[in-house]
């Protein structure tokens, strides 16, 4: 009985030991959002999470606080004040986890912000793709995509 305790002690001692994992590794940095974009400066709450299965992307939409508590609400109509970014990526296997997938590459930043000129409300939308965050040009389809955004539902937490 001791003897078959100390082989299970060894035997787990053995694998459960490996070579410390490099930072890199650890953190899926492929996915990160440029720091010169300063997304954590910009006191944004996350308001909810897409994954498109057809395009294999992944998605969080970020919300000031007059937007998030629009999310909350379910107002479908924009807020002077109500600013919101949406993040999109490119989904990859989680290699530390089988079967998983996380955040890959960069695709999109949408930014849409409300403001209000004169009893008017005015949304100012714009695009930036990948890394470089490189600004869309072509409108065409942004209002599908405000409209998208704005109508997001806030994801319920415990």
């Amino acid at each position: 009985m001791k003897s078959h305790s100390t082989l299970c002690i060894i035997v787990l001692f053995l694998f459960s030991c490996g070579p410390t994992k490099q930072k890199e590794e650890l953190i899926n940095t492929k996915a990160s959002i440029p720091e010169t974009f300063d997304i954590a400066g910009k006191n944004l709450k996350v308001i909810t999470t897409m994954l498109n299965r057809h395009d294999s992307t992944t998605s969080l939409l970020y919300g000031n606080e007059i937007a998030y508590r629009s999310a909350m609400q379910h107002l479908k109509k924009p807020s002077p004040g109500e600013k919101f970014t949406l993040v999109t990526w490119k989904q990859q296997s989680d290699k530390h986890w089988f079967g998983a997938n996380i955040p890959g590459d960069l695709l999109a930043v949408e930014i849409l912000e409300v403001g209000n000129n004169q009893q008017k409300t005015e949304i100012h939308y714009k695009k930036l793709l990948g890394k470089s965050l490189t600004p869309v040009t072509d409108t065409l389809g942004a209002s599908n995509r405000v409209n998208f955004i704005i109508s997001q539902e806030a994801s319920l937490t415990p």
